[in-house]
This record gives C-alpha cells, sequence and structure tokens, in this order.
C-alpha cells in the first residue's frame, strides 16, 4: 500500500513538473514569435529559425536541471 501511494506521487510530482516546464517554454515561443517573423523577413530560414528554439528549450532543460541540484544539496 505504502508503495502505490508513493507510486501515484512520485506519478504526480512527475506530471506537474513536465507541465510546468512545457508552459514555460510554450510562454516563451509565443512572446518570442514577433522576434521570428523578423528572422523570417530579414532571410532566416525555416531550419535556422528551429535551431535557435532547439538551442533554447536545451538552455531552458539545463537551467531547470541545475536548479534542481542546487537545491538537493
Amino acid at each position: 500500500m505504502l508503495y502505490a501511494i508513493c507510486a501515484v506521487l512520485i506519478f504526480v510530482i512527475m506530471f506537474t513538473s513536465i507541465f510546468c516546464i512545457r508552459n514555460s517554454f510554450a510562454i516563451s515561443i509565443t512572446e518570442k514569435m514577433r522576434m521570428y517573423g523578423m528572422l523570417a523577413s530579414v532571410g532566416a530560414t525555416k531550419k535556422q529559425i528551429k535551431k535557435s528554439v532547439i538551442y533554447e528549450a536545451m538552455l531552458l532543460r539545463m537551467c531547470s536541471v541545475y536548479q534542481l541540484e542546487f537545491y538537493q544539496d
């Protein structure tokens, strides 16, 4: 019974964490849509813009991992 409760708690924590990270990334992209439009208008390809978005996502992920490690110590 205790293992089931722990499993449910872990699932809830993981789900909310993933949802929060996804939400912050979605907000970031929504705020930067104008910038992406300007990049496209000056000649940036879709591949270059996609690479920029992926790079930003990697930075957000690294920051969240760093914070997680920082608060656990």
